[in-house]
C-alpha cells in the first residue's frame, strides 16, 4: 500500500544513509534504497523474515526502536511509514533514540494516523491489542517539536495518513 505522498517525499528528501523504522515486510525498500544506503528494522521477527524473503539484497534487522543498536549520528534520514510511531509504547524513549542516531540536521520523516479516522481504527487496533492515541496535526507538531524542528507536513485534515518532516537540532 503506497500512501499518497510517499513517492514524492522520498524522491525529494531521502539521500545518504536511511533507517526504515518499523519496516514491516520491506514494502518501502525499493523506493528508499534507490538514492540511499538502506537499513530496515522492525520489532516483529515474522516481518523481518518476510522482508528478507521479499528483498534478499536489503539489510533487515530485528530491533526495538527504543534501544537502537547504532552509533550516534549514523543516519541522514529516519523514515517511518504507515503510522508505526503511533503504535509505540514509550514514544519519548523512541524519539530520544531517533534523535541520537540522526546526524545533525538529519530528517525524521513519518506518517501519522489522522484523528478523523480514530473511531474506525480504535476498533481495529483494540481487536489486535495495539495501543493507539489519535492526534491532530497541531498535537503531532507540538509533541515532536520537543525533540526536533518542524519543517512541513503533507496532507490536510481529510488525509488518512498525513506525512510530517522534522529535522534534528543537534
Amino acid at each position: 500500500m503506497e500512501l499518497k505522498y510517499e513517492k514524492q517525499i522520498i524522491t525529494e528528501f531521502v539521500k545518504g544513509k536511511v533507517l526504515d523504522l518499523g519496516c514491516g515486510d520491506g514494502r518501502l525498500y525499493n523506493l528508499l534504497s534507490k538514492n540511499a544506503s538502506y537499513i530496515g528494522i522492525d520489532v516483529a521477527e515474522t516481518s523481518i523474515k518476510q522482508a528478507q524473503l521479499n528483498y534478499p539484497l536489503g539489510e533487515f534487522i530485528i530491533m526495538d526502536a527504543s534501544k537502537l543498536d547504532f552509533l550516534d549520528k549514523t543516519f541522514n534520514i529516519v523514515f517511518c511509514g504507515f503510522n508505526a510511531l503511533s503504535e509505540v509504547w514509550d514514544l519519548d524513549k523512541v524519539l530520544l533514540e531517533i534523535k541520537r542516531v540522526l546526524k545533525r540536521k538529519g530528517l525524521l520523516i513519518f506518517s501519522f494516523q489522522n484523528r478523523l479516522y480514530y473511531k474506525h481504527l480504535l476498533r481495529t487496533y483494540e481487536k489486535n491489542g495495539i495501543r493507539f492515541k489519535p492526534l491532530s496535526s497541531k498535537e503531532v507538531i507540538n509533541l515532536y517539536g520537543k525533540y526536533f524542528n518542524y519543517i512541513k507536513h503533507y496532507g490536510n485534515f481529510y488525509e488518512k495518513y498525513p506525512y510530517y518532516i522534522f529535522s534534528n537540532r543537534k
